[in-house]
């Protein structure tokens, strides 16, 4: 076991042999740190939070694999997250991530930086979820789905489809244009959304087949939002991806269909 100085332990918490802790992280009452844990500094756990944790896989034998923590994160109470199984070896999350009560990430998880669960979200496992990720109140992510940069999840959302970087999900996993808010809060330069929103409408409302949209893409004007949907769709999907709802049709009868 190895504890960076100026650590600061609270009553009845426990931290397994083998685990490796930065400088300055806050540890407070009833927080649990398996030995399978790496952590950064400067990380404050809330109270009940538990980092390490054996897999909730059946493929899990009980080999040795890790979480790897980086440093500024928050985590709440009674929060948990789970180290990795055989196939990856780890659980991975950077740095500046807020994650609140009662969160969960599954085994092989990928959280990047700057992200935000907010209460009661879950991780599947093997999910990956980039930087800047804003996931509402009781958001579940399905395992093996990718949830871009700078996504907005609405509350209770279910994401079940890899959700393209800079939308915004809807509760019935189905997207809802591009999230400007975001944008504006980060270092993107906002005046080059046009070519965004143009292929958001190709893509997620019209729903062109991605090996087209892709070639599409490629031909367009170097931009940065589109630099990163090209290297987001040519990556594996497990799920395949989110589009925008089907637009309702109404019959003569008056009933509606689509969806």
């Amino acid at each position: 076991m190895e504890i960076g100085e100026g650590t600061t332990i609270g009553p009845y918490v426990i931290i397994e042999d083998g685990a490796v802790l930065g400088e300055d992280n806050e540890l407070n009452a009833y927080s649990y740190i398996f030995g399978s844990v790496r952590m950064g500094s400067r990380n404050r756990l809330m109270r009940g939070a538990s980092l390490g944790g054996e897999p909730q896989s059946w493929e899990y034998k009980g080999e040795p694999t890790r979480l790897i923590v980086g440093s500024d994160n928050w985590f709440g109470e009674n929060l948990t997250i789970h180290r990795g199984t055989v196939d990856t070896g780890e659980t991975v999350v950077g740095d500046h991530n807020f994650l609140m009560a009662y969160i969960h990430v599954g085994h092989d998880c990928r959280l990047g930086d700057n992200i935000v669960m907010a209460n009661d979200s879950k991780l599947g496992g093997h999910a990956v979820i980039m930087d800047g990720v804003n996931l509402g109140a009781g958001v579940g992510v399905h395992q093996r789905v990718r949830v871009g940069r700078l996504v907005l999840a609405a509350a209770l959302a279910r994401v079940i489809r890899d959700a393209m970087p800079f939308t915004v999900v809807r509760k019935d996993d189905t997207l809802f244009g591009i999230n400007r808010l975001g944008i504006r809060r980060s270092t993107y330069p906002i005046k080059e959304t046009a070519p965004l929103e143009a292929a958001y409408q190709m893509f997620c409302v019209r729903r062109k087949p991605p090996a087209e949209f892709i070639s599409w893409l490629k031909e367009q004007p170097p931009n940065p939002f589109l630099g990163e949907w090209i290297a987001f769709l040519t990556e594996p999907t497990k799920r395949g991806f989110a589009r925008g709802r089907v637009p309702t049709r109404r019959h003569a009868s008056g009933e509606e269909d689509g969806g």
